[in-house]
């Protein structure tokens, strides 16, 4: 019995703080600790199938217009999902075409803050950019020096058949594996962030630009007001050359 109702596999019942269990004449009272990290696919496997996984994954990345909150929801998906320990979005750098970390769930920041990933045949990321195709490498993995993880999935983030970023997820214990299932799963992430992040970039730019006209505007109005309103040269002047030094930066 559960808090005095009968429950079987066919009917679970979430666990509560002060709930009472009842096995016979055994009588158990619920005090939650801490609530175990997700650890499992098996659990997702079960509630889920792929085709309600991808839904889940595209209200969760889509549905944001700030490109630092799409990094944020790409990570925290990408971690939910496949259980990983860890997970990071690897953007390439225009000038160097380095890959660096633009946002992660799970890591150390400080190990990972500076670290850039360069496009080498032989690194995994690397291999991800010039192939584009998703590279997995199962057992210890030497991410940097002196950092090991257990698994490690790289999916490529592309858009018009263009590369332009890496989402990797990774197993910290030696003994966890992702599936084939986790792999299909850190691609459609992947896609989706990809048309997630250039709505953002697009919603970001619009709103500069917008914000840029309404200065624009807001100048104008006063520069207006200064030169219809004064009988004084001066005035209008110095209006016009206060509104140039605050538009431009001039000296």
């Amino acid at each position: 019995l559960h808090n005095g109702r009968s429950v079987h596999p066919d009917h679970p019942a979430p666990l509560q703080n002060g709930d009472t269990i009842n096995l016979g004449d055994l009588r158990l009272v619920i005090n939650i600790v801490k609530k175990p990290e997700f650890e499992s696919t098996t659990l997702l496997t079960n509630t889920f199938d792929l085709a309600d996984a991808m839904s889940d994954i595209a209200r969760a990345v889509t549905t944001q217009l700030k490109p630092d909150d799409v990094f944020v929801k790409v990570v925290e998906t990408a971690k939910r999902l496949t259980a990983a320990g860890e997970a990071g979005i690897w953007l390439q750098d225009k000038e160097s075409k380095d890959l660096y970390l633009e946002a992660s769930e799970g890591m150390e920041e400080a190990k990972f803050k500076n670290m850039r990933l360069t496009l080498k045949e032989d690194t995994l990321a690397g291999q991800v950019i010039l192939t584009d195709k998703t590279v997995r490498s199962e057992g210890p993995v030497e991410v940097r020096t002196g950092y090991l993880v257990g698994d490690i999935v790289y999916a490529p983030i592309k858009l018009h058949g263009e590369v332009f970023g890496v989402l990797s997820a990774s197993h910290k214990q030696k003994s966890k594996r992702f599936s084939k299932r986790d792999e299909r799963l850190l691609e459609a992430i992947a896609d989706f962030a990809a048309i997630a992040i250039q709505n953002a970039r697009r919603y970001q730019a619009t709103d500069e630009a917008l914000a840029d006209r309404v200065k624009e505007l807001s100048a104008l109005d006063e520069v207006s007001r200064a030169v219809s309103s004064s009988l004084d040269l001066k005035e209008v002047y110095r209006v016009l050359v206060q509104q140039l030094k605050k538009r431009w930066q001039v000296t």
